[in-house]
């Protein structure tokens, strides 16, 4: 079930995941950019100012911050991106109590987040590629599931989200071989894990995978709108 979100619901059932989403349609103002920045460590601001295009920039920055007003609704305090600590394989975290995924292209940024589970989160722009060039990536029955469906690149881009959501909720990264991993249905299978699946095309030419460990009964969705 999906379903729009107020800040003032309940985040505290598990089974449950919440999304919180911006749009970036043009650059911040100085003074919106530097109020932003300033809400940051030191060493997120180091990060963030190290990525070369202004789009990647400005997505970096805003997913930091739609995640410090996930953790906030989530009852964590106005300093909690200093809390964040990362896993040998480099998966930010908090605490065991709830997990956080971030993912975006140059437009739109996301932030999933939810209570006693592990998750994943990929968006991806559906554009034009040439598929063979990916065909190494998936295994023969998600290939010929891409290949024989109506829209091939729709397709391929719902499946290689899917991916990216699970090598994400998994948590370690390139360690995994994506043609290890299986779609059935709604539910992706790695070695002796099982992860359900959630997949959306929300947001206009741009598909959406959630992944996780659990089987969800509810995603709230929660725009953000800049500047914030």
């Amino acid at each position: 079930m999906v379903s729009g979100h107020s800040e003032n619901t309940d985040l505290k059932k598990s089974n449950e995941i919440l999304i919180l989403y911006s749009h970036i349609n043009q650059h911040l103002s100085d003074s919106s950019w530097n109020k932003a920045m300033g809400q940051l460590p030191n060493y997120m601001q180091t990060g963030v100012q190290a990525l070369h295009h202004w789009q990647d920039r400005h997505a970096s920055l805003v997913g930091k911050l739609l995640l410090k007003r996930a953790l906030k609704m989530f009852g964590y305090p106005e300093n909690v991106l200093n809390d964040i600590r990362y896993s040998q394989n480099g998966k930010p975290y908090i605490d065991s109590s709830l997990d956080f995924n971030l993912s975006h292209t140059r437009k739109h940024v996301l932030c999933a987040i939810g209570r006693g589970l592990c998750l994943g989160i990929d968006i991806e722009e559906i554009r034009s590629m040439n598929l063979e060039a990916f065909k190494s990536s998936f295994n023969g029955n998600a290939w010929d599931y891409i290949n024989n469906s109506s829209n091939p690149m729709r397709t391929f881009f719902k499946y290689w989200t899917i991916l990216e959501s699970v090598i994400k909720a998994d948590g370690r990264g390139l360690e995994i071989s994506l043609p290890e991993i299986g779609i059935t249905g709604s539910r992706a299978f790695l070695e002796s894990k099982t992860w359900y699946l959630n997949s959306f095309s929300k947001i206009d030419n741009n598909w959406i995978s959630v992944s996780s460990n659990k089987k969800i009964d509810k995603i709230d969705w929660l725009e953000i709108v800049l500047p914030f």
